[in-house]
């Protein structure tokens, strides 16, 4: 699949300034997986010289040792990150720029799931799913369609947000 990066510096909602938002980012990520591929979320916090200083990375996932029958079913999810996310290079990735506000939101979202921890539903509750409520949060506009594969919902989130200010 194609390994793409899109970045947005423009402002993007509340009308934050460029130096507001030079400090933050989200990005929507997709990796190849054993069945359908997955997707997650990072935000990062950058320095001054665009390095991040601090990570966080986020998807919603089954609970270890779930079946694809249970995930049809519905299973207790974890809000997380896996070894393969660190591992296995992305296919799809997007990258935007973000006031500070929209990060914090996007980081509060990411807690509230991780609290409750939602069902796991492949096809209404999935890391598609997950994606876009962070997204959503954020002000990032996001298909409308989760039961998709995570590489194609990624490009649909770039897409859609391709030229926004």
């Amino acid at each position: 699949m194609l390994a793409a990066i899109a970045t947005i510096s423009g402002a993007r909602g509340g009308g934050a300034t460029a130096g507001e938002r030079s400090g933050f980012e989200l990005e929507f990520r997709s990796r190849p997986g054993e069945f359908f591929g997955h997707d997650y979320v990072i935000a990062r916090r950058l320095a001054a010289s665009g390095k991040s200083v601090a990570e966080r990375r986020a998807g919603l996932e089954p609970e270890p040792g779930a079946s694809i029958g249970d995930t049809l079913m519905g299973v207790r999810g974890v809000v997380g990150f896996v070894r393969e996310d660190w591992e296995i290079a992305p296919d799809e990735r997007y990258v935007v720029r973000v006031a500070r506000a929209q990060y914090k939101r996007a980081l509060a979202q990411i807690d509230r799931n991780a609290r409750r921890r939602p069902t796991y539903d492949l096809f209404d509750q999935n890391c598609n799913s997950f994606v876009g409520v962070v997204a959503r949060s954020a002000g990032i506009l996001v298909p409308s369609a989760t039961f998709v594969l995570p590489a194609e919902y990624v490009r649909g989130i770039r897409e859609l947000n391709a030229g926004r200010r």
